[in-house]
């Protein structure tokens, strides 16, 4: 009885672990949200193809810099939320006056989302008037 216990957890311990390895490393894969916000930027804001290039680029140099800070240990707060002020303002300089207020609005039905599920009070990234 006692060795078939054993195995038991031995075997959960392993298919666990394995499971772990598995996951990629930063959690949610953030190459893949950026794309998914590639996709609804350029959905929602009628992007031109010149505009999503821009943007795309734009999005990767802020992923790239997210994931060098995730790399260097816990990441500051407030570096993360200016580099997404940041980030914001370079968009909002690629898009035109009626873009602009979409790309408001958008982002925030974000910060309502977010605050919805608990995620803070106020997010940045939305760059001030």
């Amino acid at each position: 009885m006692f060795r078939k216990l054993l195995t038991f957890a031995i075997t959960v311990i392993l298919l666990s672990a394995i499971n772990l390895y598995a996951q990629p490393k930063g959690g949610r894969g953030k190459g893949l949200d950026m794309e998914k916000r590639l996709e609804e930027l350029t959905e929602k804001l009628s992007l031109t193809d010149d505009q999503a290039a821009s943007i795309k680029t734009i999005l990767e140099d802020m992923d790239s810099e997210m994931k060098v800070m995730f790399e260097n240990g816990r990441p500051d707060r407030d570096k993360m939320d200016e580099l997404r002020t940041e980030t914001g303002k370079k968009i909002m300089k690629i898009l035109t006056e009626e873009q602009q207020v979409k790309y408001k609005e958008l982002l925030e039905e974000r910060e309502s989302r977010m605050k919805r599920a608990g995620h803070g009070s106020e997010r940045p990234g939305r760059p001030r008037d």
